[in-house]
């Protein structure tokens, strides 16, 4: 499967100890999210790996068309919620990473992204994006992962015919806006030498 194991899980570990990790089993896909990411993958695709941190974080895994969010502070499952699954698609318009990332006011890296179509930007934590570069698995029949694309809202996601990588944009902007906060970086640089 094309989304890296190891994002995934740490990110899964990340949701469950704050407002908790979204877990269900829907015809024949699983679906792991939090605020700002979804994954959706495959039954048979999903590794042992994650299969087991589902487990270790909820204490069991969803029978089709159960789901549940799981956090640390309640101990507990709570509440069942159906979340449709699509299949992956092709809609949408292409986006271009750029080869360069901002760092938000709080320090996280974050990734831009552009919209072939109108322009546009959006930022991503860069760990978000790291999660779609793994490679898809050829020897079970995964295809070519397609993306980033834009899905018309504010994120981007990619694809492949096993698994989805969703991705919510925390910043959406023009060209202009990016290119005055690398003028106030600088400037703040600057200032401090």
């Amino acid at each position: 499967m094309f989304i890296d194991e190891k994002i995934l899980i740490r990110l899964m570990r990340v949701a469950y100890k704050g407002s908790g990790v979204y877990i269900g089993r829907f015809d024949g896909w699983y679906v792991i999210s939090s605020s700002y990411w979804t994954a959706s993958m495959a039954v048979g695709c999903v590794s042992n790996k994650v299969l087991a941190a589902i487990v270790e974080l909820s204490g069991q895994l969803p029978e089709d068309g159960e789901a549940w969010t799981a956090d640390k502070g309640k101990n507990q499952l709570e509440g069942y919620d159906h979340r449709t699954v699509e299949e992956p698609r092709s809609d949408g318009s292409g986006m271009s990473i750029a080869p360069m990332y901002l760092r938000s006011p709080g320090g996280t890296a974050l990734a831009v992204l552009q919209n072939d179509t109108d322009g546009r930007i959006l930022t991503v934590p860069i760990n978000l994006v790291n999660a779609s570069i793994g490679i898809a698995d050829r020897q079970n029949g995964e295809e070519n992962v397609v993306g980033p694309v834009y899905d018309g809202n504010r994120g981007a996601y990619w694809y492949t015919n096993h698994a989805e990588w969703h991705v919510i944009s925390t910043r959406y902007e023009e060209l202009d806006d990016i290119v005055k906060h690398c003028e106030q970086i600088s400037l703040e640089y600057a200032v401090r030498d």
